[in-house]
Protein backbone atom coordinates (compact mmCIF):
# COMPACT_ATOMS: atom_id res chain seq x y z
CA UNK A 1 0.00 0.00 0.00
CA UNK A 2 1.80 3.09 -1.20
CA UNK A 3 0.46 6.58 -1.39
CA UNK A 4 -2.96 6.23 -2.97
CA UNK A 5 -2.48 9.11 -5.40
CA UNK A 6 -4.40 12.28 -6.12
CA UNK A 7 -4.12 13.48 -2.56
CA UNK A 8 -6.20 16.42 -1.45
CA UNK A 9 -3.23 18.74 -0.88
CA UNK A 10 -5.23 20.90 1.58
CA UNK A 11 -5.13 17.94 3.97
CA UNK A 12 -1.44 17.17 3.55
CA UNK A 13 -0.02 19.89 5.73
CA UNK A 14 2.09 19.02 8.80
CA UNK A 15 -0.40 20.95 10.95
CA UNK A 16 -3.41 18.97 9.68
CA UNK A 17 -1.63 15.62 9.97
CA UNK A 18 -0.49 16.39 13.53
CA UNK A 19 -3.95 17.67 14.54
CA UNK A 20 -5.62 14.53 13.20
CA UNK A 21 -3.13 12.35 15.07
CA UNK A 22 -3.45 14.21 18.38
CA UNK A 23 -7.26 14.08 18.19
CA UNK A 24 -6.98 10.28 18.00
CA UNK A 25 -8.25 10.10 14.43
CA UNK A 26 -5.03 8.84 12.84
CA UNK A 27 -2.44 6.15 13.32
CA UNK A 28 1.25 6.80 12.77
CA UNK A 29 3.97 4.18 12.81
CA UNK A 30 7.59 5.15 12.80
CA UNK A 31 10.88 5.43 14.58
CA UNK A 32 12.74 7.98 16.69
CA UNK A 33 9.91 9.21 18.92
CA UNK A 34 9.98 12.88 19.84
CA UNK A 35 9.16 14.23 23.31
CA UNK A 36 5.43 14.20 22.46
CA UNK A 37 5.46 10.49 21.63
CA UNK A 38 5.12 11.07 17.89
CA UNK A 39 7.48 9.32 15.48
CA UNK A 40 9.98 11.83 14.10
CA UNK A 41 10.61 9.42 11.22
CA UNK A 42 7.17 8.04 10.25
CA UNK A 43 6.94 5.11 7.85
CA UNK A 44 3.14 4.65 7.88
CA UNK A 45 0.06 6.82 8.36
CA UNK A 46 -3.70 6.26 8.08
CA UNK A 47 -6.50 8.57 9.19
CA UNK A 48 -10.22 8.37 9.91
CA UNK A 49 -11.66 11.77 9.01
CA UNK A 50 -15.08 13.10 9.93
CA UNK A 51 -17.35 13.88 7.01
CA UNK A 52 -20.14 16.44 6.76
CA UNK A 53 -22.57 13.63 7.59
CA UNK A 54 -22.03 12.38 11.16
CA UNK A 55 -22.97 8.85 10.08
CA UNK A 56 -19.99 8.57 7.73
CA UNK A 57 -16.20 8.79 8.16
CA UNK A 58 -13.51 8.75 5.49
CA UNK A 59 -10.50 6.48 5.77
CA UNK A 60 -7.84 8.59 4.08
CA UNK A 61 -4.26 9.77 3.80
CA UNK A 62 -2.96 6.21 3.49
CA UNK A 63 0.80 6.03 3.30
CA UNK A 64 3.39 3.30 3.82
CA UNK A 65 7.03 4.00 3.00
CA UNK A 66 8.22 1.93 0.06
CA UNK A 67 10.70 -0.10 2.13
CA UNK A 68 7.88 -1.22 4.47
CA UNK A 69 5.33 -2.10 1.77
CA UNK A 70 4.24 -5.72 1.43
CA UNK A 71 4.78 -6.51 5.11
CA UNK A 72 1.18 -6.14 6.33
CA UNK A 73 1.62 -2.65 7.80
CA UNK A 74 -1.32 -1.20 5.86
CA UNK A 75 -3.55 -4.14 6.74
CA UNK A 76 -2.78 -3.76 10.46
CA UNK A 77 -3.36 0.00 10.41
CA UNK A 78 -6.71 -0.47 8.66
CA UNK A 79 -7.84 -3.13 11.16
CA UNK A 80 -6.86 -0.97 14.15
CA UNK A 81 -8.46 2.19 12.78
CA UNK A 82 -11.75 0.45 11.95
CA UNK A 83 -11.93 -1.04 15.45
CA UNK A 84 -11.87 2.39 17.10
CA UNK A 85 -15.37 3.62 16.20
CA UNK A 86 -18.78 2.03 16.18
CA UNK A 87 -22.06 3.28 14.82
CA UNK A 88 -20.58 4.90 11.72
CA UNK A 89 -20.08 3.80 8.14
CA UNK A 90 -16.86 4.28 6.27
CA UNK A 91 -15.75 5.26 2.80
CA UNK A 92 -12.37 5.51 1.14
CA UNK A 93 -11.05 6.49 -2.28
CA UNK A 94 -8.00 5.05 -3.98
CA UNK A 95 -6.39 4.23 -7.27
CA UNK A 96 -3.69 2.04 -5.67
CA UNK A 97 -4.40 -1.69 -6.28
CA UNK A 98 -2.68 -2.80 -3.03
CA UNK A 99 -4.75 -0.35 -0.96
CA UNK A 100 -7.92 -1.37 -2.80
CA UNK A 101 -7.22 -5.00 -1.87
CA UNK A 102 -6.70 -4.05 1.79
CA UNK A 103 -10.00 -2.14 1.75
CA UNK A 104 -11.84 -5.07 0.17
CA UNK A 105 -10.41 -7.50 2.74
CA UNK A 106 -11.85 -5.24 5.44
CA UNK A 107 -15.36 -5.30 3.98
CA UNK A 108 -15.26 -2.27 1.68
CA UNK A 109 -17.11 -2.58 -1.64
CA UNK A 110 -16.46 -0.57 -4.81
CA UNK A 111 -19.26 1.80 -5.80
CA UNK A 112 -20.98 2.54 -9.10
CA UNK A 113 -24.47 3.92 -9.73
CA UNK A 114 -25.69 0.33 -9.87
CA UNK A 115 -24.49 -0.18 -6.28
CA UNK A 116 -25.58 3.26 -4.99
CA UNK A 117 -28.08 4.97 -7.29
CA UNK A 118 -27.93 8.26 -5.36
CA UNK A 119 -24.11 8.42 -5.28
CA UNK A 120 -23.96 12.08 -6.39
CA UNK A 121 -26.41 13.22 -3.69
CA UNK A 122 -24.52 11.12 -1.14
CA UNK A 123 -21.21 12.69 -2.24
CA UNK A 124 -22.62 16.17 -1.57
CA UNK A 125 -23.99 15.09 1.81
CA UNK A 126 -20.64 13.72 3.04
CA UNK A 127 -18.61 16.56 1.50
CA UNK A 128 -16.89 14.82 -1.40
CA UNK A 129 -18.63 17.09 -3.88
CA UNK A 130 -19.24 20.69 -2.95
CA UNK A 131 -21.62 22.62 -5.25
CA UNK A 132 -19.55 25.17 -7.20
CA UNK A 133 -16.48 23.85 -5.38
CA UNK A 134 -14.14 20.93 -5.38
CA UNK A 135 -15.34 17.61 -6.73
CA UNK A 136 -13.63 14.55 -5.21
CA UNK A 137 -16.09 11.85 -6.27
CA UNK A 138 -14.23 9.49 -8.64
CA UNK A 139 -15.52 9.21 -12.19
CA UNK A 140 -15.76 5.43 -11.72
CA UNK A 141 -18.57 5.91 -9.16
CA UNK A 142 -20.69 7.48 -11.90
CA UNK A 143 -20.62 4.39 -14.09
CA UNK A 144 -23.86 2.47 -14.56
CA UNK A 145 -22.62 -1.13 -14.58
CA UNK A 146 -21.10 -3.48 -12.05
CA UNK A 147 -17.77 -2.40 -10.56
CA UNK A 148 -14.77 -3.79 -12.45
CA UNK A 149 -11.52 -2.85 -10.77
CA UNK A 150 -9.35 -2.59 -13.85
CA UNK A 151 -7.47 0.53 -12.92
CA UNK A 152 -8.67 3.98 -12.11
CA UNK A 153 -9.63 5.78 -8.95
CA UNK A 154 -12.48 4.13 -7.01
CA UNK A 155 -14.85 4.95 -4.18
CA UNK A 156 -15.35 2.14 -1.65
CA UNK A 157 -17.95 1.99 1.13
CA UNK A 158 -18.32 -0.22 4.18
Amino acid sequence: MGATGRFDMERLTPRFLAKTYHEGDALVRGENMNRHGVPADPYAYLACLKSRDAGWCEIALAYVREQRQGNGVGRLLMAELLSRKSGVRYFTISQDPAYQEIARRHGFCPVTRLVMSNVEDWAERVGLNIPNGRQRLPETALRDGLPRLNGGRWLFIR
